[in-house]
């Protein structure tokens, strides 16, 4: 049977995560607060446009859907598919989707947005078939914090948290778009697991950073284009570093045109961790 999911499914979701994801490249240790964070917060999950692939109450497989405005489009996108070993090879993925795609069409969707392993080839061939194409190249890093190295920093560079950030001055210091989930929307919706940092040089703002104290997560880190190269992105992931609960900080999403900001995260201890397509379909 395949129907939507609610709150009260949480406990099963949780166990079928860390299930469908037992075998996958990078293991999940996902605590039940985590997967809270990760699933309900950050993505900020709509249940009854979820849904779940029940055989009996066994929770087999699931795809976890979110909904925003995206580069001005109604959006839904995909933020966690999974099947369960023992009940894969039977299509669930694109039966599930295609419970989904009614609903999406009656709420006004006008894309769904996913992102894929790019060597899983048995999922991208389905989803092409379900109409999905490539859009963008990712990159996703992790840092080592044996190899954690960013030098002295400029004293004239100062780091502070600040509660009222001007997002339309963040966004001019970008080289690319943030994906879905590291969109703006989706991070204020964050907001309470969020935190802001600025960089200022001479009491001017030359740099911001946006992470997740609580699981190591960074969600933005951009530095004004005439003030790279000087420190500022430095001091700024230092800061995270020495104020986060991990040590394993994690950036996904890096757009592969950006080639500044990945020689920057691999200078200073970062590695590609994996990579990965945004794909998508319009409805």
């Amino acid at each position: 049977m395949i129907r939507s999911l609610g709150l009260e499914d949480l406990d099963t979701m949780h166990r079928t995560f860390k299930n469908a994801f037992s075998d996958y490249p990078i293991h999940f240790k996902l605590t039940r607060e985590h997967f809270i964070k990760k699933f309900v917060d950050k993505l900020d999950i709509n249940f009854s446009l979820s849904a779940g692939a029940f055989y009996s109450d066994t929770l087999a497989g699931f795809i976890f859907t979110s909904i925003s405005q995206y580069e001005g489009e109604k959006t839904a996108y995909n933020g966690g598919t999974g099947v369960i070993p023992e009940f894969r090879g039977n299509g669930l993925v694109q039966q599930m989707f295609q419970y989904l795609l009614p609903m999406f069409m009656e709420y006004g969707i006008q894309q769904c947005i996913l992102e894929v392993l790019i060597n899983n080839h048995a999922a991208i061939k389905a989803y092409k078939k379900l109409g999905f194409v490539k859009t963008r190249d990712y990159k996703c890093f992790r840092l080592n914090p044996l190899n954690f190295k960013v030098g002295d920093v400029s004293k004239d560079i100062s780091i502070q948290q600040i509660s009222h950030p001007d997002w339309d001055l963040f966004l001019t210091y970008f080289d690319y778009v943030p994906s879905y989930l590291d969109s703006l929307e989706m991070i204020k919706r964050n907001t309470k697991n969020e935190t802001v940092l600025e960089a200022f040089c001479g009491g001017k703002p030359v740099g911001y950073a946006i992470y997740q104290p609580a699981t190591g997560r960074i969600s933005h880190i951009a530095v004004k284009k005439s003030f790279r190269n000087k420190g500022a992105g430095k001091a700024l992931m230092r800061h995270i570093y020495h104020h986060c609960h991990t040590k394993l900080l994690t950036i996904i999403n890096v757009d592969r045109k950006s080639e500044s900001m990945q020689t920057f995260l691999l200078n200073i201890g970062f590695e590609n961790q994996l990579d990965q397509y945004e794909m998508r379909l319009i409805i």
